[in-house]
């Protein structure tokens, strides 16, 4: 599936879109299933972009520094992340964008809030890569809101696919029956016609 997007963080953020889109489609229809999705994706965006901000700026990360022999290491705070809906996908989508950069880092939790550790040198990378999330979460919800789309169309084309077959048969044989119906006044009309000109002769 990753090949679908270009990588797998990008594919876990159309996943992510699409799973939120079609629980809405189920509560209020495909329109408000968009737009819920589009929402949260609009609510992804301006958090990556803000984490990204705050990486180019080397002050505003906490460093760490736990031990002598430890290298010093920087914590973000990923509360904004962790209050949105689907924050586990969120998490593995930024795990698998800092690891497919190989990037060391740590996402984990304390005292009930969501943080991740990584090398303060790799700020600038860490950086670029909630930036390139930035830009897949655009993305991610154009293609989750064509991906609703096509399945609403693939359900309402299935519904008569699912329909009992004596019912598909019913009205089978109705159309039928309006198809001759509507064919019959113009056979009588000839059959007429064929009289007359018999009469005349």
């Amino acid at each position: 599936m990753a090949e679908d997007f270009g990588d797998e963080a990008g594919q876990k953020l159309v996943d992510w879109a699409t799973r939120i889109a079609m629980y809405q489609v189920r509560i209020g229809g495909p329109s408000s299933g968009e737009r819920a999705m589009r929402d949260a994706a609009d609510q992804l965006t301006k958090a990556l972009e803000a984490a990204r901000d705050s990486l180019r700026d080397p002050a505003s990360a906490e460093v760490r520094t736990d031990g002598p022999a430890l290298p010093e290491w920087a914590k973000l705070d990923l509360a904004e992340f962790q209050a949105m809906e689907g924050y586990d996908e969120i998490r593995s989508a930024i795990d698998a964008k800092l690891t497919s950069a190989s990037l060391e880092h740590a996402l984990y939790e304390e005292g009930g809030h969501a943080y991740l550790l990584f090398r303060a040198q790799d700020a600038p990378q860490v950086a670029d890569c909630f930036d390139s999330l930035a830009s897949q979460a655009r993305e991610a919800a154009a293609r989750a809101a064509e991906r609703v789309r096509e399945q609403h169309r693939d359900v309402e084309h299935g519904d008569r696919d699912r329909e009992p077959l004596e019912q598909r048969a019913q009205r089978a044989r109705e159309s039928a029956e309006a198809i001759s119906g509507g064919e019959a006044p113009e056979r009588d009309l000839s059959r007429g016609a064929q009289r007359r000109e018999e009469r005349f002769k």
